[in-house]
């Protein structure tokens, strides 16, 4: 599936171009990309939590805009749009294509092509897995499994360290990575990405994919909620009882159905 084709498969949402097709597609266009000699692809992850950030943070809605691909990353997504198409306000998308089933299917597609993926933030991986080993003569390196690695960054990008930022280019160098996962949570994980386009450019990077919180639970920190209630949209409500802090962020899902009804 070449990107023309991708475009073919986007419904506008709220001013933003959401994927609107099905994951099995989505893979064998990623699988294609890896094949290839191309820049950087972005790949943004939006939930309704992140849409109704937009409303109340224009330049994250500007990250988003400037993704090369927006998958619909919940189920409020796809209940909101299906109530939209109902009204004649927009197409329905699809299905939901979570990012942190993406994220693993990207893993399994790079160790089978031979390739590594890189996740940049998070905190302590290293030690949710026993397989892990600190990289030699790297600081904040370390291996993870067959080809993921991992390397801690600031969440605050305003400061720059040229320091931090040269760690970052050396890693880079070591690693090559053709998958770049950036865990820095929203919306910081979009500017960091867009910001150092041009260095994931020049290091070879095809696909650069922001993912959150996905590792704590791909890695076994907390669980992912039942199949059944991830059926029902309910997999916040599995979160927020591992995170009852959460409760604050959830409220935003109220909000983002009132821009829905008064905003759209």
């Amino acid at each position: 599936m070449k990107k023309a084709k991708i475009e073919h498969s986007l419904e506008d949402f709220l001013e933003l171009n959401l994927f609107s097709n099905t994951k099995e597609r989505l893979l064998e266009f990623i699988q294609t990309l890896l094949r290839k000699n191309c820049k950087p692809f972005f790949i943004f992850t939006p939930n309704a939590e992140q849409i109704t950030l937009t409303f109340e943070n224009p330049n994250f809605k500007r990250y988003l805009q400037q993704a090369d691909l927006l998958i619909p990353d919940g189920f409020s997504l796809i209940l909101a749009s299906f109530l939209l198409s109902i009204l004649g306000k927009s197409n329905r998308i699809k299905q939901r294509v979570a990012g942190i089933d993406l994220a693993q299917d990207l893993i399994k597609i790079c160790e089978a092509n031979n390739q590594d993926v890189l996740i940049l933030g998070g905190r302590d991986y290293q030690l949710l897995t026993g397989s892990s080993s600190q990289i030699q003569n790297f600081v904040n390196l370390w291996k993870l499994s067959k080809n993921l690695f991992w390397t801690p960054i600031s969440n605050d990008i305003n400061y720059s360290d040229q320091k931090d930022e040269n760690n970052i280019i050396r890693i880079l160098n070591k690693v090559k990575p053709a998958v770049i996962l950036v865990a820095l949570g929203a919306p910081t994980q979009e500017k960091w990405s867009l910001e150092h386009k041009q260095l994931l450019s020049e290091s070879g990077v095809k696909i650069v994919m922001v993912v959150g919180g996905a590792f704590d639970i791909i890695l076994g920190r907390l669980k992912r909620a039942p199949l059944a209630m991830r059926r029902c949209g309910l997999e916040w409500l599995f979160r927020l009882v591992q995170e009852p802090w959460r409760w604050k962020r959830q409220l935003r899902l109220l909000k983002f159905w009132y821009y829905l009804l008064f905003k759209s």
